[in-house]
């Protein structure tokens, strides 16, 4: 395929208005007002903010890592101390019964004592 002298040029220019069809009128008009230059800067700028955008995204996905890094320490040291306090709660639950059926024991006893000396 042999390409004519201006094809690419024309080809910039179309896809330049396309890409005004996306855009509100009033920002078209604005957007022609404006100067080459000023157009330029403006690019320029736009790519500067997009390059550092890009690396304080990549800082950030660093710093979160060593952020995930500490938060998965503590979620295992937390999930450690729940299962040792989950340990000690069962313990407590088993004595607390015990006590209690101790009680009723003790009770009974005191009652079957008592009934004892009544009719004595």
């Amino acid at each position: 395929m042999e390409f004519e002298a201006g094809v690419h040029f024309q080809f910039c220019i179309n896809m330049s208005r396309v890409s005004l069809w996306k855009l509100p009128p009033s920002e078209c008009l604005y957007q022609r007002k404006r100067s080459r230059e000023g157009l330029y800067n403006t690019h320029n700028a736009t790519l500067c903010n997009s390059y550092s955008i890009g690396i304080e995204i990549a800082r950030e996905w660093k710093v979160m890592s060593k952020d995930w890094d500490l938060f998965d320490a503590e979620r295992r040291k937390f999930e450690a101390e729940k299962t040792t306090f989950a340990e000690a709660h069962g313990k407590f639950e088993e004595e607390k019964k015990f006590l209690r059926w101790e009680v009723a024991v003790s009770q009974k006893k005191a009652e079957t004592v008592e009934a004892e000396l009544a009719h004595k």
